[in-house]
């Protein structure tokens, strides 16, 4: 084949320029994705509970909001990770879940927990749906 090129060197040419004819023409109809579209699928609970130990704030905190969760339709996990002085829960829901319908449910059952010590601060709900599946 390298024989035939050297003797025709128009026919190398040629189906060079057919190459790049095929794939200028198929450019227009790549799929490309800037932004991806993506769903959130965990809520993140911050509560913050100053100056109490580690077993304090899963005693207080932990335990009570994993309880509230319990009730929840479409959890797939939670983890609760206590640290000195702060709880940090995470909520997986399950895939092809109401993202909208699950951040409500989990403010509501963790706003309703009324039995948190007096030095608790209010829980921290981060709004993840501003970000979620924007395509800007």
């Amino acid at each position: 084949m390298l024989a035939f090129f050297t003797r025709h060197p128009t026919v190398g040419n040629l189906l060079m320029l057919l190459l790049v004819a095929v794939g200028m023409m198929s450019l227009p109809s790549l799929k490309r994705e800037t932004f991806p579209e993506f769903a959130a699928e965990k809520v993140e609970i911050r509560i913050i509970y100053p100056g109490a130990s580690t077993e304090d704030v899963e005693e207080a905190i932990c335990q009570r909001v994993e309880d509230a969760i319990d009730g929840i339709n479409d959890v797939e996990e939670v983890i609760c990770i206590a640290r000195e002085g702060i709880s940090t829960t995470t909520v997986e829901m399950v895939e092809k879940g109401d993202i909208s319908r699950f951040l409500d449910d989990v403010k509501s059952e963790i706003e309703a927990i009324a039995n948190f010590p007096e030095e608790v601060e209010l829980p921290v709900i981060p709004n993840q749906l501003e970000n979620a599946g924007s395509n800007v």
